[in-house]
């Protein structure tokens, strides 16, 4: 009966990823053309603050599953397989809607909106060329100050990651344990910490002893946080 319980998705979870999906249904193919179809350009950041729901909902529920991962591996693989394909879903739908209303505006659609498809951007991991698109987006968006530079950052090191390719602000880490972190490699020390100082981060040496101290506070009695020397492999690859 327990394992029942926590191998089950939750009613709750499953109403609000339905809800999600239901906003979106805007976008779905017509039957005549399959076209994809986006939402009028004013309704931007309603629709992008669905498809945020849908991708964040099933995320949370990996992250309670994974506490015990043995006794719910046969959910995880599930779980994992519905976020894949709302990361695809939602990466069309993206690239759909700045092709016809551009990339979000603060000022136009809302300072929401602008998180929401950074968000999306992020976890658009198994289409590159979309991902590549957005991060020059993304880029103009930060230059113009309609987009804080960590954005461009965290989008940057996930591409890099995702290309097999050592990270250039430092973003991407690697949970062994709940006490064990490692950051993943970075292509330059000396010019990571020149691009984190525009960000407005700290160097890596005060960034490693900033996360050693966060997990001392969590808890753990011998925290462990080191920058890696090998690459891991690309997600969802």
């Amino acid at each position: 009966m327990v394992l029942a319980t926590i191998i089950t998705i939750s009613s709750r979870l499953m109403k609000k990823i339905a809800v999600a999906f239901t906003l979106l249904s805007c976008f779905s193919f017509t039957k005549a053309h399959a076209q994809h179809v986006p939402p009028p350009c004013n309704d931007y950041e309603r629709t992008l603050e669905a498809m945020r729901t849908a991708d964040q909902a099933l995320r949370h529920r990996i992250g309670e599953l994974t506490r015990f991962p043995e006794a719910n591996a046969k959910t995880i693989k599930k779980v994992t397989g519905h976020i894949i394909l709302v990361d695809r879903t939602n990466t069309a739908k993206l690239v759909s809607l700045v092709k016809q209303c551009g990339w979000p505006r603060p000022k136009i659609h809302g300072e929401k909106a602008v998180d929401y498809a950074w968000l999306i951007a992020q976890h658009a991991d198994m289409n590159q060329t979309a991902q590549r698109t957005f991060l020059k987006h993304l880029k103009q968006a930060v230059d113009s100050g309609d987009s804080p530079a960590y954005t461009y950052a965290f989008l940057a090191d996930r591409i890099a990651l995702n290309e097999g390719k050592p990270q250039q602000y430092g973003t991407q880490v690697e949970n062994k344990t709940e006490c064990d972190v490692v950051i993943v490699p970075l292509d330059d020390y000396a010019k990571a910490d020149a691009r984190r100082k525009t960000v407005g981060w700290p160097s890596l040496k005060d960034y490693v002893f900033l996360l050693t101290k966060h997990l001392k506070e969590k808890g753990c009695l011998a925290p462990h946080v080191a920058i890696g020397t090998e690459l891991p492999p690309p997600l969802y690859r």
